[in-house]
């Protein structure tokens, strides 16, 4: 068990670290430079200043395709997306983790193109984390609504029971 009295750090300074919210203040912040280029690429991008094929994202890993996805706008155009794809091949990239972020930003675009590919992604997935999540803003629409339910009826009978009352319930 761990005991303050033994700590090398002040009482108040452990304090903070375990039962405060938050990073302290006191804390050392590692720099990301992998990151930086990705948050000035994207936000050229957002703002118009940069065509998706000039990101220079051909050698991103995929933790910066995903920093890069996960913090796209919700707003963001079919058009853009379209550029983004052309430039990247998003629609058909094997990596579930990156597909499932593509896709969502594709859904809330009303971006076609996404459909057939997502519908593989759908119904080859059975990790929750990696389908609830289309499935849910899927949801949110009428039409969206309406295709998820005719892509559930092939991908149900694969899933697990969990994933299956998920589903089912996001759904209903």
């Amino acid at each position: 068990m761990f005991d303050v009295a033994d700590s090398k750090f002040p009482r108040a300074e452990v304090d903070t670290w375990l039962y405060q919210p938050g990073v302290p203040t006191t804390a050392t912040l590692t720099a990301a430079p992998l990151f930086d280029v990705v948050d000035a690429a994207r936000t050229d991008f957002v703002a118009g200043k940069r065509a998706a094929a000039d990101l220079d994202a051909k050698s991103w890993i995929t933790q910066q395709w995903l920093h890069f996805l996960n913090e796209l706008p919700v707003d963001l155009s079919a058009a853009r997306l379209a550029e983004l794809d052309a430039s990247y091949q998003l629609s058909q990239t094997k990596n579930a983790e990156i597909a499932m972020r593509w896709f969502l930003a594709g859904i809330r675009a009303g971006y076609e193109p996404i459909r057939e590919p997502m519908r593989a992604h759908l119904i080859g997935i059975g990790r929750r984390k990696l389908m609830m999540p289309l499935w849910a803003e899927l949801a949110k629409t009428t039409e969206g609504k309406r295709w998820a339910k005719e892509v559930y009826a092939v991908a149900r009978p694969g899933y697990h029971p969990i994933a299956q009352a998920s589903v089912d319930a996001a759904l209903k």
